[in-house]
């Protein structure tokens, strides 16, 4: 398999510390230090007087325990507590005695103890109950880390700062790592997702179904010599897969797939799929990230393909350079 094309490749681990810090250094930007606090439901005139300087890491408070990120000026305490498993332990200290009794009595204008979990965390409903019990004297907040990155890369901030996009792409990839397989019915999914996000969601898969459509077409132009097209089909089963497939005019198998599958691991979601009868020539093991399925070879498609300004074209060219080097 391809090497991983990101800076922290072998240099971090995919850990809730490295998560934690990479997370401080984000925050080093004002304007994405304003939107992670935003999102996390800090109070506007609150952000505002809070400076880099003010947010640690590795801070100890009372008996030795120490939150994961601390923001403290003359006006506001924060504790930030940074679960990535679903089965990470949850300590009593954490959201029943000592970090709320040490922001209780700082006696801070602005007071907050914030969680930022998956949403399969098994220990919520804790959580829940910490934050009911202290309702009347601290603000207790649950934020779930799909909702985080989301307004990360919904916000666009790494579009032209490679290393902020390496940044966020390895906390995003380092979460993915660890998604719950719990399965959910109808009605937790209804309200799994607050109505943004869920917005945001159907609008990308949209815009998505769409360039999947233009770049069949770029395909269909530019790409005969390989495989004689005959027609674009969108996939008929739309409850696993968002796609297209080119049909030929030889009949058979449609020979490639462009798309989103429902139905694969998380890492190889977005994905197009070539008939390996196609193939000529042996496919580079360490240039190429790609599996084979059935009669397919399955490739995922980069992340530098969604970054480009002409994703339908450059979804077309990244077909297109395969076809070259192999078929």
């Amino acid at each position: 398999m391809k090497r991983d094309n990101n800076c922290f490749y072998k240099v971090a681990d995919k850990d809730e510390n490295t998560v934690t810090e990479l997370l401080v250094n984000l925050m080093n930007k004002k304007y994405i230090r304003d939107l992670l606090l935003e999102t996390l439901n800090v109070n506007r005139d609150v952000i505002q007087k809070i400076k880099y300087e003010d947010i640690t890491t590795q801070y100890t408070i009372k008996n030795g325990k120490r939150p994961d990120i601390v923001i403290s000026n003359n006006e506001t305490l924060i504790f930030i507590e940074n679960k990535i498993y679903s089965n990470t332990d949850l300590q009593q200290s954490q959201f029943e005695n000592e970090y709320p009794e040490v922001l209780i009595n700082s006696q801070k204008k602005n007071r907050k103890l914030i969680f930022i979990i998956p949403r399969s965390y098994t220990h919520i409903i804790e959580i829940k109950n910490s934050k009911n019990e202290f309702k009347d004297y601290l603000d207790i907040e649950i934020i779930y880390w799909e909702n985080l990155l989301g307004a990360l890369i919904n916000a666009d901030i790494a579009k032209d700062n490679p290393l902020i996009n390496h940044m966020i792409q390895f906390i995003y990839d380092t979460i993915g790592l660890n998604v719950s397989t719990k399965s959910f019915n109808r009605g937790e999914v209804v309200y799994m997702y607050d109505i943004k996000t869920l917005s945001n969601i159907y609008a990308f898969i949209r815009k998505f179904d769409k360039y999947c459509f233009e770049a069949a077409g770029i395909i269909m132009k530019d790409c005969k010599e390989y495989i004689n097209p005959k027609k674009i089909t969108k996939e008929p089963h739309i409850d696993r897969h968002i796609a297209y497939w080119i049909e030929s005019k030889d009949g058979g198998l449609w020979p490639i797939y462009i798309g989103l599958s429902f139905l694969e691991d998380p890492s190889f979601a977005y994905n197009i799929r070539i008939l390996k009868n196609l193939f000529k020539n042996t496919i580079d093991v360490k240039e190429e990230n790609y599996f084979e399925k059935e009669s397919w070879y399955v490739f995922k498609i980069p992340n530098y393909v969604f970054n480009d300004d002409n994703i339908p074209m450059a979804l077309a060219c990244f077909v297109k350079e395969i076809l070259k080097k192999y078929c």
